[in-house]
């Protein structure tokens, strides 16, 4: 059975959709920690679920505007893993009154089409081995359409906005500090390899990526029509 390092935790962002477009549609973003503190107790999720909710909401005035009107993050969940990763203790914060929705105007791209910010472990452009082991990606969603541009890229400026945005909540989780005395590494998880490795690199590029899984909650309207012999 594979094994991970000890003291991680595994944090899911949960999207909602706020507004009636895209009923039942849901997205999550993932990521992981490690407890960096020598002794003391593991687990107690719930003050870090509250943590980064601090967190995250400080950072969301340059984060809002990415993402459209009416979608947002509705719950952050944190959960505890044992070497087996197997969830040993889980917190739940809930985000109420659309304090995390996006405010864009315009509307949005379809619910697959997304940013990625991507984690690395090293810095990108040099020799590491085994990479692919120390890098991730998160798959931003509701992306506002005001962040394309008329070519189907993403605009030069929305780049900066993403990593100045997403990437000021990150920098606070390198490490994030719990309760006044526990502090945690935001890092990659490999299952495969057995390995935390923290995160020191992010980078956002200029294409739009796809997660093809989003929208199944959400069945198309489809509109047939018989062929007529002109």
């Amino acid at each position: 059975m594979p094994t991970i390092p000890a003291q991680v935790y595994r944090v899911v962002l949960k999207w909602g959709n706020l507004a009636s477009d895209w009923v039942g549609e849901v997205a999550l973003n993932t990521f992981a920690l490690q407890r960096t503190d020598t002794g003391g107790a593991f687990g107690l999720s719930q003050p870090i679920a509250d943590a980064l909710a601090t967190k995250l909401t400080a950072a969301w005035t340059g984060i809002q505007l990415i993402h459209g009107t009416g979608y947002g993050i509705t719950e952050i969940k944190v959960a505890a893993l044992d070497t087996s990763g197997h969830v040993t203790d889980e917190g739940v914060h809930e985000i109420t009154g659309g304090a995390l929705n996006g405010t864009a105007t315009g509307g949005i791209y379809p619910p697959e089409v997304a940013v990625a910010f991507s984690l690395y472990g090293y810095q990108p452009g040099t020799f590491a081995t085994r990479r692919g082991t120390k890098r991730g990606r998160i798959y931003l969603p509701y992306i506002a359409k005001s962040v394309g541009t008329a070519n189907g890229k993403i605009d030069p400026g929305a780049v900066d906005t993403v990593q100045d945005g997403w990437g000021g909540f990150f920098n606070h989780l390198a490490p994030l500090l719990v309760s006044g005395t526990e502090h945690l590494q935001l890092g990659i998880l490999s299952s495969t390899a057995g390995t935390f490795t923290p995160v020191t690199y992010y980078a956002v590029d200029d294409h739009f990526d796809s997660q093809r899984r989003r929208q199944h909650q959400n069945p198309p309207v489809v509109d047939s029509r018989a062929v007529v012999p002109a």
